[in-house]
């Protein structure tokens, strides 16, 4: 019998899983794994496609840190990179969104094989995917779908704090809008258990682009004192600039709402786009991860795990 090592397995039978028909996400069922088709799609590309390739950087983005989920690929050429701290949009980005309620288990894979597919992509250069808070679900088979790719492709992961990719994309809009030119971005999700996940951002824009700086760590808290005090995660922390306006950010936003009409609000679900885009920056500043090292950012144990500590 002939032998071969962890790694040839896992590059081998990953591949497989992953690279698939098209047909699989259209239906939504299971289909037969069609290796031969597998083997020439990785084969496929010309010449040209492949140069396009090498001068190119492609990322992989996996956000499922909600009900529902969302995959993009996005590429950029080294031409395209942009002093740290700023943000850097990737020239191509393909995305699919999954329905909401609607699980990541069943849609992950084969939207990731759809993206490649569509793409003519063997593998990525490197991999993005929110790592938490967020459901517990949800993330698991986030981490646990771009780990066992990272092994597979023998990749590095860019770990994306969920509430960071919020931010990025409320920032996004703040700089293509006539909004003020700094503001503080409050992102927040629904922690379930009358809780909030919530943190600060301090938005500036700037000539050539705008930056996002952290004013305080991630935190769990009570949804009702939350609602009185958006920046409640910043007490003990550096406050922000007194007349910045307050952008407050999120799906959270869905079922808590700041009790002062006059913050402005975005509700709207993390997407892969936004991790992939902070995925960018972890790239440019050389944070990216080995498969062994990625971990979830849950910030509080699960009602299961506290139950029974009790």
């Amino acid at each position: 019998m002939q032998r071969c090592n962890l790694w040839q397995w896992r590059q081998r039978e990953f591949t497989w899983a992953f690279v698939r028909d098209r047909d699989f996400l259209l239906s939504g069922k299971l289909t037969p794994l069609k290796r031969d088709r597998t083997l020439t799609l990785l084969s496929s590309q010309t010449d040209s496609q492949s140069a396009d390739a090498a001068r190119s950087t492609w990322c992989l983005a996996v956000e499922c840190s909600g009900t529902g989920g969302s995959v993009c690929l996005s590429q950029r050429s080294a031409e395209n990179a942009k002093p740290e701290g700023l943000d850097a949009t990737p020239e191509d980005v393909q995305q699919i969104i999954f329905p909401d309620n609607g699980g990541s288990v069943r849609h992950l894979a084969p939207a990731i094989s759809t993206l490649l597919a569509e793409a003519n992509l063997a593998s990525p250069d490197f991999l993005a995917v929110s790592v938490g808070p967020g459901s517990f679900t949800g993330l698991r088979v986030g981490l646990a779908t771009i780990k066992l790719l990272a092994f597979a492709w023998q990749r590095e992961i860019a770990p994306i704090d969920t509430l960071h990719a919020i931010a990025h994309s409320a920032a996004v809009r703040l700089a293509g809008s006539s909004q003020p030119h700094s503001a503080t971005i409050v992102p927040v999700i629904n922690a379930f258990r009358k809780q909030v996940f919530t943190s600060a951002w301090h938005f500036v824009a700037v000539a050539d682009g705008w930056s996002l700086k952290p004013l305080c760590a991630p935190i769990v808290c009570d949804a009702v004192q939350w609602q009185s005090d958006p920046l409640i995660s910043v007490n003990g922390s550096s406050p922000p600039a007194a007349d910045d306006p307050i952008v407050v950010a999120g799906p959270g936003l869905k079922t808590y709402r700041p009790a002062d009409d006059a913050v402005q609000q975005l509700a709207r679900n993390p997407l892969a786009e936004d991790v992939a885009q902070v995925g960018w920056q972890h790239l440019q500043r050389g944070q990216l991860v080995s498969p062994d090292s990625l971990a979830p950012n849950y910030i509080r144990p699960s009602a299961a795990e506290e139950k029974q500590r009790s």
